[in-house]
Order: C-alpha cells, then structure tokens, then sequence
C-alpha cells in the first residue's frame, strides 16, 4: 500500500504533531507500506530527510496569505499524488492540507483519512465558518482517527458520524527512553546537588494548563512532612517569571530548580533520575491537554505519575495502577498523593513498573502504527 501524508507540522519542526506524523510514517514503513511525506521546507530539512525510510517533498512556508499558502500546499501535494499514486491520504491536519487531501480523494478517487489531536477542535463551535470547513473536511474523510477517547466524545458532539470514530492512541519510542545514561545521570545529580533528596520533575512547556504553580504549592506543604525533595521545572515559556516568583513568595527558591531548554538525552536522564513525574493539567480557556504523551514517557522509564483530571490524559493514567489523577485545583488533595508515593518505596516501584508494561504493551507508536494500516486496509 503507498500511503500520501500530508501535513503542516513535521521534524525538524518541534512538536507533538509533528512528532506523531514523523513516528507513523516512519513505522508505516516497518509494517511494510510505501510512504511519501508532504511537508513544509524548513532549515535543515534536507539533511533530515536524507536519513529517513520514506521519501519526502517539501513546499516552500513563507510569511504569505492564507490562500497562497493553500495553493503551494495543494500545488505541491497534487504533484507528489502524481509521481507517487497512492493508494490512500493520510492528514494531521484539518485546515489546509486537510481541504488539500478531500480535493485529492476526490480527484484520484481514492480515501482519505484525517487525524485529530487536540485542542483544535474545541474551540469551533465559536467560530463558524471554521466549523462549517471542519465540517466539511470531516464529512468527506472516510475515517477520522482521534488520538483519544477525549477527542473522540469532542467530535461526537460537534455532529460527526461516529461511526467514522476511530481512536488510535499516541506512542512512546520504548526502547530509547527505556534506556538509562548513567554517566549522563550521574552528572545531572552532581550539577544539581540532588544527593540523597527525593526528586519531582515536571516536563512541559511553561504555560498555565500544565499546573507547575499546583505543584510548588503542594510542595510548600509537602515539605513540612518530608523535608528533602527537590522539584526540577523542565523547559520554557511565558510563565517562567511567575513561577519563579511563586516559588520565591513560597519560600522554595532552594527546592525548586528552573532548567529551561535541555537536550532531549537530558529529558530521558531526568525522567530515570526522578522519583515522581508530576503535571496537573487543568483546563485554562479551553485549553487542555490533548493527550500527554510525557506521561507515557515517564511510565517507560519506570517512573510513577500524577496527572490532572482533564483532556485525554485518563487515557494514559490509570488510577492507582500507574499513578493518580488529581483536581489539579484541590493542593491538599495533589499533597497527599506525592507523600503517599515519596513515603512508600514499595508502592512507587510497583505503580512505575505497571507504567513501564503499559508503555511497552498500550503506548508505543508501532502498536498504533498497526492499527491506523488495519484501518487503512479496509477502506481501499
């Protein structure tokens, strides 16, 4: 089967989508499929599709209106459907190349099958004329893979066939975040000074539906009770000033540490390194976490999590088994669940190693992979 994918975000662009389009077409590849990625030219892209298993054209992006920009996309896309004739089109997205591919099934009567991530789509009931091109674009897919059960009840209630409902959840690459640096670990707790404390981590982007103020704040109470814990702020963004200054207000400018931007070897050594992953995702102006993939990554390295009662991040934690959810606005309540894991080593091991299984057997993008080409298969 040769399967088209055409999208708006793709490595070395940065990102969640880009990094689930990049993982499908790379393992539709392993499962035995020809692929051809549609995507915008970005600085050192040619060196990166050089070391890829599937072929890759790329359209110029430029500060241009939105209808150029269709037009080089759906220019781009009709050419590359030409020389490659697929059997199927595959889109990560429902605004441009998502009209692009509808016009392409049309044109070479083949399926098209859109996939829907996040919070995207939560807002388009405000916005008509997008709802009326979503719409659009949904009705003319043959399926519509949703990346959880979230957004699947999303897309229920913006009036499409459920029937064309499918969830496919997002993957972890297990065997590289399975992996422990220890040299890399090492200098990490010497940079740092971590020593015998317990460590909290959280990686995120810094923005207010990620919960870093619920955590000082439970840790300003947590520490009454256990004193030697250290919480690492993975990453960056526009709450950095006023988190800091909360963790200053708290007392905890010597408990809290700001990394900022870190290598992504650096992640996975601070995800073995640490004794609890904790993000209490809340929803902020209907922005919400679509998915949390980081919790799955934190479950492969073998680590215990709290996440928030919100998005699609059930679909990952499940309650006691693998870590806890918590009201990402109750701090007594996310208190206590980081003391019940810091106090008891017996349930912290067995809660990372029930994560650490469903990461392996769930959460993996070959698994996903081969159920979006099951999906495929029948529609052609």
């Amino acid at each position: 089967m040769r399967i088209l994918i055409i999208t708006q975000n793709f490595p070395p662009l940065e990102g969640g989508i880009s990094t689930h389009t990049y993982e499908m077409a790379k393992n539709f590849v392993f499962c035995g499929q020809e692929v051809m990625v549609v995507a915008p030219f970005l600085k050192s892209s040619s060196e990166f599709d050089k070391k890829q298993n599937f072929r890759a054209k790329r359209f110029p992006e430029f500060s241009a209106g939105p209808l150029l920009r269709f037009l080089i996309t759906l220019f781009c896309s009709f050419s590359a459907a030409l020389k490659f004739k697929p059997g199927i089109i595959y889109t990560t997205h429902w605004k441009n190349a998502g009209v692009v591919a509808v016009m392409l099934s049309v044109i070479f009567r083949i399926p098209h099958v859109l996939f829907v991530n996040g919070t995207e789509i939560n807002f388009l009931k405000s916005k008509k004329s997008e709802y009326r091109l979503f719409r659009f674009v949904a009705g003319h897919s043959q399926k519509i893979i949703a990346l959880a059960n979230f957004q699947a009840d999303l897309l229920k209630k913006l009036a499409i066939d459920e029937n064309k409902i499918v969830v496919a959840h997002g993957g972890v690459d297990f065997p590289r975040f399975e992996k422990k640096d220890e040299k890399l670990i090492q200098s990490l707790k010497e940079k740092y000074n971590i020593g015998t404390k317990k460590v909290l981590l959280t990686v995120g982007r810094l923005v207010p539906r990620k919960g870093h103020s619920s955590v000082i704040l439970a840790l300003k109470e947590a520490i009454k009770t256990y004193p030697k814990v250290v919480y690492f702020i993975v990453g960056r963004g526009p709450e950095r000033e006023n988190l800091s200054k909360l963790a200053e207000d708290s007392g905890l400018s010597n408990c809290v540490k700001f990394t900022g931007f870190v290598s992504d070897e650096e992640i996975i050594a601070f995800l073995h390194l640490c004794d609890i992953f904790v993000l209490p995702n809340k929803v902020v102006n209907g922005d919400y976490e679509g998915f949390g993939i980081v919790f799955a990554e934190a479950n492969a390295c073998g680590k215990p999590v709290i996440g928030g009662k919100s998005g699609g991040v059930s679909d990952i934690i499940k309650e006691g088994v693998n870590g806890y959810l918590v009201d990402p606005e109750n701090i007594m309540e996310l208190k206590e669940k980081i003391l019940e894991i810091l106090e008891n080593e017996k349930l912290a091991r067995q809660l990372g190693l029930k994560g650490r299984e469903m990461a392996r057997n769930e959460f993996n993008y070959s698994n996903t992979a081969r159920k979006i080409v099951d999906i495929f298969s029948k529609l052609i």
